[in-house]
Order: structure tokens, then C-alpha cells, then sequence
């Protein structure tokens, strides 16, 4: 049996749509903070840090940096095959449960549990590079996420991200322009 999904696309740049972007906003906070299996179920990066060009890529690059900030660090998969890069990362994301046992894992590295999905509970200027792997596309407001990223940046750093190609892949027509 198909399932038909109807979509209704606004904007979180259009103000009149607030309330209703803020709504999906603490839902999908609530989700990611309080879901039993998400992370179990989304943790594909495990071996695409070895597999892939890109994340090869960035995994070096990274090494440059000495003070590394991934937002949606889900699992940490990163430190598992770039070991080293583990005294100057830190970690945030929603889930508690993930940030501790994350924080057991792998203990010279900092993890903070993400409280407020507008605001990062970092201060101006803390990273030389901040990096986020498939966390732009579960982002209500775009706009705000990058400002945020460029608060905590600092005025020299660098910033990766690496997100779905939607476009590319011939989904999201309505973007297309």
C-alpha cells in the first residue's frame, strides 16, 4: 500500500509563519531529545568517515583546528576513526542519554546537551572551526542556525557542513528556481 503525504511548504523567513515554525521547532527538539531509538536508527556515519571522500576530507582538515565544535554530534563517529582529534572536539546535541554516553566513550573530548534549538550554549568566539554532518536539513530556522554558528566562530574559523543534495538529486522542486 502507497502512502500519500501531503506537504505543506512555508517559510521560516516569513514572519506570519512563526508560531507555527516555532511549534515544529520544540516538537522536533522534544523528538530529538526524548526519542528511545533515533539515534540508533539515523547512525549511518559510523564507517562513512573511512568510505567516503568527503568525510575523509574533512576529518584531516579538522586536524588543523584546536578547538572543534560538531553541532548534532549524534554518536561521535568521527572519533572513532580521527582519534586524535578527540582532546580539542566538542560534542552537542539534544539527547542526555547520548551526550553521556558519549562523554564515556571518549572522555579527553567535551559534550554538551542542546537545551534551546535557537541558541547554542557556547561563548562568542570559542571555535576555531565548527562542522555539522547531516544537521541543516533538520534545522527550522536556517538563517538563525548559521548566525549562531557564526557567533561562536571565531573571527578567523572555518566552518563545514555537509548536508543532503536535494537539490541536486532532483527532490525539493519547489527550490528549484
Amino acid at each position: 500500500m502507497k502512502i500519500k503525504r501531503n506537504i505543506n511548504w512555508v517559510s521560516s523567513s516569513n514572519i506570519e509563519n512563526e508560531g507555527l515554525i516555532d511549534n515544529l521547532s520544540k516538537n522536533l527538539q522534544n523528538f530529538y531529545s526524548n526519542s528511545s531509538s533515533y539515534y540508533e536508527d539515523i547512525d549511518c556515519t559510523e564507517n562513512y568517515w573511512n568510505d567516503y571522500k568527503s568525510f575523509k576530507f574533512l576529518g584531516e582538515e579538522l586536524k588543523k583546528y584546536e578547538s572543534i565544535l560538531e553541532i548534532g554530534c549524534g554518536r561521535a563517529n568521527i572519533l572513532k576513526h580521527f582519534k586524535s582529534l578527540e582532546k580539542s572536539y566538542t560534542g552537542c546535541d539534544f539527547s542526555k542519554k547520548l551526550i553521556e554516553d558519549n562523554s564515556l566513550k571518549f572522555q579527553k573530548a567535551f559534550f554538551e546537551i542542546l537545551t534551546d534549538s535557537k541558541k547554542l550554549p557556547f561563548q562568542k568566539n570559542q571555535f576555531d572551526c565548527v562542522f555539522s554532518v547531516f544537521v541543516l536539513e533538520h534545522v527550522c530556522y536556517p538563517s538563525k542556525f548559521l548566525d549562531n554558528i557564526t557567533n561562536v566562530l571565531n573571527q578567523n574559523g572555518m566552518l563545514y557542513i555537509i548536508c543532503p543534495d536535494y537539490l541536486g538529486k532532483g527532490r525539493v522542486v519547489s527550490q528549484r528556481s
